[in-house]
Formats: C-alpha cells, structure tokens, sequence
C-alpha cells in the first residue's frame, strides 16, 4: 500500500530540489550527457508549476534517443529513481521515460 500524500502549498525549495535531482542524474549517467543521449530533463507535475497546491513529490520527465535505453543506462536510472514509467511516442518515434 501507498502512503497517502495530501497537497500542500507551493514551496519554494521544490525547484531547486529539482535542479538537483537534474544534476545528480547527469552525474550518474556519465559520459550520456544532455543533447545526447539525454534529450532534455525537465521538471513536470504539480510542483512544477508555481503556485499550484500539490504532492510533495518531484516529477522529473527524461526524453531519450535511441529509445529504449541501453540496459546500463536502465540500471542506473532504476538506481536513482524511486519509480519508472516509460512511454514510446512512435509517431515521432522518439521515445520518455519518466522517473
């Protein structure tokens, strides 16, 4: 069973938690950089958006090619996240994983 999670105001550290949620993902994905094999890590959900009551819980959306990730990449991602969800967009043929 989930724990249950209320919203709660904005607050104002959830950016920057993401900012190093971002840059401690890059430092563990190595040499796979951002404009990579990382096409972009962007911060998503509700604490995402200023102002917004939400889940205490940083959303981060990784765009990758090629997708799927190589089995190394995988298991460092899986390391780091505390859940994965992977989406294939095929009409662009591009694919997201979100943690």
């Amino acid at each position: 069973m989930e724990p249950h999670l209320s919203l709660c105001q904005t607050q104002p550290h959830w950016s920057q938690n993401f900012v190093s949620e971002r840059a401690r993902l890059l430092a563990s994905f190595g040499a796979v950089t951002e404009g990579g094999s990382i096409e972009g890590i962007q911060h998503i959900g509700g604490t995402s958006v200023a102002g917004l009551p939400a889940k205490p819980i940083i959303d981060i959306g990784l765009a990758v090619w090629p997708y799927p990730f190589e089995s190394a990449q995988r298991s460092t991602l899986e390391k780091h996240a505390d859940a994965w969800h992977a989406t294939t967009l095929s009409s662009r043929n591009r694919g997201t994983g979100v943690a």
